[in-house]
């Protein structure tokens, strides 16, 4: 019975022993907190043209074991555009024990533009062929080409558009969450009956220009394609207010009087610094 009693107290030290070196194991020894940022600015500027490694400028983490863990720093996330020009960016950290910390700051680019169309043609289409008009391409300060993310805007049935000029919306998006939108018209033409090439030919069909910037639309007429005194200018554009305009150039016939080739200008205004 005593054997007994003795064999009862030494389990019970060494149970209390093991209770006493996992409790402090568990207090004292275990990191259970993940590790913590710290960046000198909420706030960064780059450029477009900079790498991912201008993003960690002024970013640092440490653990309270392993110390210095900003070799562990990732950036997890960008968020799209917001309604300010600004994203979040999302950084991650992790120790050595596989925990993982979060922390965010904003980003904006000093030389950031929204995608860009460009027109090598006047914009003109067959009727029911339900697709753009050959030579509008985009590009994108971040994605490169974005050609293949333009879409045609138009409510209603497109296949059941008459012939003549049809006014519709270019819209292309890139992968930063930004999309342009280009008010156009289109030149619906019967492919049995099509005119001969056109009489018109401009040096651009599609241009941007700095707010306040100075515009002369005839120094956009191809030089040499027609006598410019038949050519008549209509052009809503006003450089002082950001925005998309448009200059129609008309030529008539020998004696003045009919219309007899017109092709379009699209101009985009945007604020200082923005192109």
């Amino acid at each position: 019975m005593r054997k007994l009693r003795i064999m009862s107290v030494i389990l019970l030290a060494v149970s209390l022993i093991i209770f006493g070196v996992f409790f402090v194991r568990e207090r004292f020894l275990i990191d259970r907190t993940g590790p913590e940022f710290k960046i000198e600015d909420d706030k960064i500027t780059i450029s477009v043209k900079d790498d991912e490694t201008a993003l960690m400028n002024g970013v640092t983490a440490s653990d309270a074991r392993d110390g210095d863990v900003t070799d562990s720093v990732i950036v997890e996330n960008i968020s799209p555009f917001m309604d300010n020009g600004s994203r979040i960016i999302t950084y991650a950290a992790m120790d050595s024990d596989g925990h993982v910390s979060h922390a965010k700051r904003t980003l904006t680019y000093s030389d950031y533009t929204s995608p860009k169309f460009h027109f090598s043609q006047p914009l003109r289409l067959p009727r029911n062929t339900g697709m753009l008009p050959e030579g509008i391409t985009a590009e994108d300060c971040f994605d490169g080409d974005v050609t293949r993310n333009i879409l045609l805007l138009y409510e209603g049935d497109f296949n059941r558009v008459n012939f003549g000029e049809l006014d519709v919306t270019l819209k292309v998006s890139n992968s930063a969450g930004d999309a342009s939108y280009l008010p156009v018209t289109i030149e619906i033409y019967n492919p049995e009956s099509d005119r001969a090439d056109s009489q018109l030919s401009l040096t651009d069909y599609v241009i941007y220009l700095d707010q306040d910037a100075a515009f002369e639309p005839k120094t956009y007429l191809r030089p040499g394609t027609i006598d410019i005194s038949r050519v008549s200018i209509e052009s809503d554009v006003n450089t002082h207010i950001p925005g998309s305009y448009s200059v129609k150039y008309s030529v008539t016939d020998s004696e003045g009087g009919t219309v007899t080739d017109s092709v379009r200008l699209y101009v985009v205004v945007t604020e200082k610094g923005a192109n």
